[in-house]
């Protein structure tokens, strides 16, 4: 029997296609008033039957979508986290289970790349593992599961969420998905800062200004040495304790590793940076124009690294190393290309994957790596060893 039509984003009309997102968010704006940003943003990425990204079949990554990663350049960013991993396991025991939790596994291209990494360097360390991927999205985990079950994995899950696992021992691999969380609006206007909020008249949605009074939100501002100048606008994320938190609480011990493109607070809000980080990107283009089609688009915020180290501290977590991603990459990359014949069209495809993701023009600079630790393990620094003291820049 086929499956039923799925519901149009764009059902037609006679005054032309009406987005059935843009009609929720205008009838919530009715009844609510104007929405903090971080509430439009939540329903733009992650509404389950309209959001940017509920829809399995939405091509997003690659260059028939809207934006590349690091997954998408190839196999080798999924090998050198293999070795990664593989380095902390060994270090700590070599334990016969290993736990990998992935957050937003989008395709599940990096579970892939890894346990077919892991098989190829040592086949007790793929024995060990057993893959949870973290997808709360229904449409995306049934597509997620039925290609898993095509894969030769017999030890690889999704999940709807991690608030109800447990484990001795394992790993969080946290992969571009920071920047995806909702953020706050903030603006700097007569002395004082405001929350940018989104209104809407019969045409399109439009922004407005209110009163700090969403929870939380006073206690978040931006540290700056002096005011920022006015008309200044930046972002704060509240959500990095709820998203950590069930992860870290997934593991009684164990590495946390976050992959993604931020600042430290002080580049963050520094005076220059005067109309913040958002961005939205469609078919591989930047604009500043979040409002528009809600639904149809990515949208990202660089994370604050800052943060995030003290938000693991506050739960447990010890911070053990930072640094940019072309650094932590290149500390792990020599093992793999030893064991390459370099006349090999695999070492020529490698290369080339491995100078995209590490030359500073293109994934080098823009993304970092910070790792955690849950005691009691040892963290094995060797990732690090090219930035010692990068934990003292945050």
């Amino acid at each position: 029997m086929n499956d039923p039509a799925p519901t149009p984003i764009y059902p037609p009309s006679s005054e032309g296609a009406t987005s059935l997102l843009a009609t929720h968010l205008r009838h919530r704006i009715e009844r609510e008033g104007p929405l903090p940003f971080a509430t439009f943003m939540a329903q733009a990425l992650y509404h389950p039957d309209w959001g940017y990204y509920s829809a399995p079949d939405r091509i997003r990554v690659g260059r028939k979508g809207d934006f590349i990663t690091s997954v998408s350049v190839g196999s080798t960013f999924g090998k050198l986290l293999a070795a990664r991993l593989h380095s902390f396991w060994q270090t700590n025991g070599s334990p016969p289970a290993f736990h990998l939790l992935e957050p937003g596994p989008e395709s599940g291209d990096l579970a892939l790349d890894i346990l077919s990494a892991a098989a190829a360097l040592d086949p007790a360390f793929h024995q060990a593992i057993h893959y949870h991927a973290i997808e709360p999205l229904g449409a995306k985990a049934r597509s997620l599961q039925a290609r898993f079950a095509n894969s030769s994995e017999p030890r690889l899950a999704v999940l709807p969420s991690a608030a109800d696992l447990h484990f001795s021992f394992g790993a969080v691999l946290a992969n571009e998905i920071i920047d995806a969380l909702p953020v706050h609006l903030l603006q700097w206007h007569h002395d004082q800062w405001q929350e940018r909020r989104v209104t809407c008249d019969a045409e399109a949605f439009l922004w407005t200004t209110a009163p700090l009074t969403f929870p939380g939100l006073r206690n978040a501002l931006p540290t700056t040495p002096s005011p920022p100048p006015e008309g200044y606008f930046t972002e704060v994320c509240l959500e990095y304790t709820n998203f950590l938190a069930p992860l870290a609480a997934a593991l009684e011990a164990g590495l946390l590793l976050l992959i993604d493109y931020g600042h430290t607070e002080a580049d963050y809000y520094a005076p220059t940076r005067t109309t913040g980080t958002l961005q939205t990107f469609h078919q591989h283009k930047a604009t500043d124009h979040p409002l528009h089609e809600p639904g149809s688009r990515d949208f990202t915020a660089h994370a604050n690294f800052t943060r995030l180290a003290a938000t693991g501290r506050a739960l447990g977590l010890t911070p053990t190393g930072f640094t940019r991603q072309e650094r932590y990459l290149t500390a792990l990359a020599e093992p793999l290309l030893a064991n390459l014949d370099p006349s090999s069209d695999e070492f020529a495809a490698t290369i080339r994957q491995f100078r995209t993701l590490t030359h500073p023009a293109m994934l080098g600079s823009s993304f970092h790596m910070l790792e955690f630790i849950k005691a009691p393990v040892t963290p094995c620094n060797k990732p690090f060893q090219f930035e010692p003291r990068g934990l003292e820049l945050l």
